[in-house]
């Protein structure tokens, strides 16, 4: 029988808000939110404790920056963070991209 388990998963690399990264996740995995905790960016997601882990791929968008249309195909939006007291907004988006 399957364990569920909320797990919490860093949304960075080298405490920096990177532009495109990935993270192993339980295959499955249900992402509930995304937020700040002690200044750095998580991910919280319900996991099936026993499954086995396969990468996720993620991208971060900042407010008001520019791409074309065609850089959202295959992208499913996650959530939004604040940094620097409001004056740095980024938008989580998890590449859907030949996932079935």
């Amino acid at each position: 029988m399957s364990k569920l388990a909320v797990w919490k998963f860093p949304a960075t690399r080298d405490d920096d808000v990177e532009d495109q990264f990935s993270i192993d996740m339980p295959r499955g995995a249900e992402i509930l939110a995304v937020q700040m905790q002690h200044g750095k960016p998580c991910i919280w997601a319900l996991c099936d404790t026993e499954a086995k882990k396969e990468p996720r791929n993620f991208v971060w968008v900042g407010t008001g920056h520019e791409y074309p249309a065609r850089f959202y195909q295959g992208l499913s939006y996650v959530g939004t963070i604040q940094q620097a007291g409001g004056n740095l907004v980024f938008h989580l988006f998890e590449e859907t991209r030949g996932q079935s």
